[in-house]
């Protein structure tokens, strides 16, 4: 089953390449940059384990799903009230910037995080340097969903368990015979590749330097992780003595046609 949202960096293209470099027995699976969820869902179609802790630092993703999993009819009946025009679109998308913004209604802020997504060009979720949304209007001549398809999303989701959370807090509790899987915010191949603000903070070099801070300390406790990183020699030198395994992925959200294509990126696990 594919995510209900588009996202930036979703692995659905590559999922199979993924999943055969998962361990074949998992007590926990951790995913601390859940994104479109994508990965989880496959490992739950799969039954490759029973319990599943993710996460993400942003809480507007952690809401809506959140959201879904508890009454997804809540969300769409919010969601059907929003009107597809440009001005509603901006009007929508500055509510964020309100200081009573996060104690709303969790549901309808769950319903204008589908709305943006579905609404924005190339179904983009963006912020700026103070957190809120920038993502561009996407001239969408209607906006559609499948309900059914939400429906089974929000089945899938009913044994997972979602946290806001920076990363390293999430795996905190992970030991051995579990899992950690991450896809964070790839290391750039060029000075003008990156795209980070998912949230506020910008996923730079000191958080790149973390990562592989957390994985040292996973592999010191025997928990085997996975890590989706870009194919380039910065990304190999910040793992150095890790094994790398390499995939091919179809690009398919960047602005323009001619830079889309088939590219390169590393996997990177301790066993």
């Amino acid at each position: 089953m594919k995510s209900i949202i588009r996202w930036v960096g979703g692995k659905a293209r590559i999922m199979q390449e993924i999943i055969n470099e998962f361990p074949e027995k998992i007590n926990t699976y951790y995913e601390p940059f859940v994104g479109g969820g994508s990965v989880v869902l496959t490992v739950n179609e799969k039954k490759l384990t029973n319990q599943c802790v993710v996460g993400d630092s942003n809480e507007e993703l952690i809401n809506f799903y959140l959201q879904i999993k508890k009454d997804y009819k809540a969300v769409l009946n919010q969601f059907d009230k929003l009107k597809n025009t440009k001005e509603d679109f901006f009007k929508i998308r500055i509510l964020d910037q309100d200081v009573e913004w996060i104690k709303s209604d969790p549901v309808f802020r769950a319903a204008r995080f589908l709305y943006i997504t579905k609404m924005s060009f190339n179904g983009l979720w963006r912020v700026n340097k103070k957190g809120f949304n920038n993502s561009p209007f996407g001239k969408i001549d209607k906006i559609n969903y499948d309900e059914e398809e939400i429906k089974q999303f929000s089945k899938m989701i009913q044994t997972v368990e979602f946290k806001v959370s920076d990363f390293s807090d999430l795996l905190i509790h992970a030991k051995e015979g579990d899992f950690v899987y991450m896809d964070p915010p790839y290391v750039p191949i060029s000075d003008t590749s990156s795209f980070t603000r998912y949230v506020k903070e910008a996923f730079g070099d000191n958080e790149h330097q973390k990562l592989r801070d957390v994985c040292d300390q996973l592999n010191n406790k025997k928990v085997n992780f996975l890590v989706s990183n870009s194919f380039c020699d910065r990304t190999k030198k910040l793992f150095d003595g890790y094994n790398f395994v390499e995939v091919e992925i179809q690009r398919s959200m960047a602005a323009n046609n001619s830079s889309r294509g088939v590219i390169k990126e590393l996997l990177i696990k301790n066993y």
